[in-house]
């Protein structure tokens, strides 16, 4: 019967749906790749803030490994993101983290 629940799509159905969040129809892998798609642009996000404060690009993996350390990507969900993707700047604790980090490294 799960099965048939996960497989199941009416004729009328598009790939756009109209569901409410939390609807049991929901595919919890493809909630998991688009909020992979939504961290990542978060690390873009903090890696052109320390750009712009620092005056070099730190590689995308070392950024997002630091993220990673205060910001998990993967069993969370918006409402951890959002907050920090809305307020990002320079002066951001987040970006204040991993510019403090890269240059414990050297950076």
């Amino acid at each position: 019967m799960e099965g048939e629940k996960k497989n199941f799509r009416s004729p009328s159905s598009s790939s756009r749906s109209s569901r409410a969040p939390g609807a049991p129809e929901r595919d919890p892998e493809r909630d998991k790749l688009v909020y992979s798609h939504y961290f990542n642009s978060v690390v873009k996000d903090v890696q052109a803030e320390v750009e712009g404060v620092l005056g070099r690009t730190p590689h995308f993996q070392t950024v997002s490994g630091l993220v990673q350390k205060q910001v998990p990507k993967v069993g969370a969900d918006y409402k951890t993101l959002t907050p920090i993707k809305t307020q990002l700047g320079p002066d951001h604790p987040l970006v204040h983290f991993v510019i403090t980090e890269l240059l414990k490294r050297g950076f």
